[in-house]
């Protein structure tokens, strides 16, 4: 950080399969995303907290619910959400941690063949 407003050209390429790595990643974390918000809708959240507490739990931001407006939760807490919300949380947050690639690479039957 000696000078760290400088811009240096970066040496390297990246090939496809870098480029395809990426791209998966991006959709592995969407899909889980979408996964996520759409149980928290369905235990009875609403769509936009449901969204940001997804979100949250995914990216290990912490307990977002508490960060919205009241008003506009209806009174929701995390004491409100029912077990299905509770369970995707516990899934968003695991994939979160462990890295959503590592475990599509667990569930991929093509991986253990090679």
């Amino acid at each position: 950080l000696i000078h760290p407003s400088s811009v240096v050209p970066v040496r390297g390429d990246i090939n496809a399969r870098g480029m395809r790595t990426i791209w998966a990643y991006f959709g592995a974390f969407f899909v889980c995303l979408g996964i996520g918000a759409s149980l928290l809708s369905f235990s009875g959240v609403p769509f936009l907290p449901a969204l940001a507490s997804s979100v949250g739990a995914l990216s290990n931001a912490g307990a977002m619910l508490h960060y919205l407006d009241p008003a506009a939760l209806g009174g929701h807490s995390y004491d409100d959400v029912g077990l299905l919300g509770k369970g995707a949380l516990i899934f968003l947050m695991v994939a979160g941690r462990v890295e959503i690639l590592l475990l599509l690479g667990l569930f991929l039957p093509a991986y253990w063949r090679t």
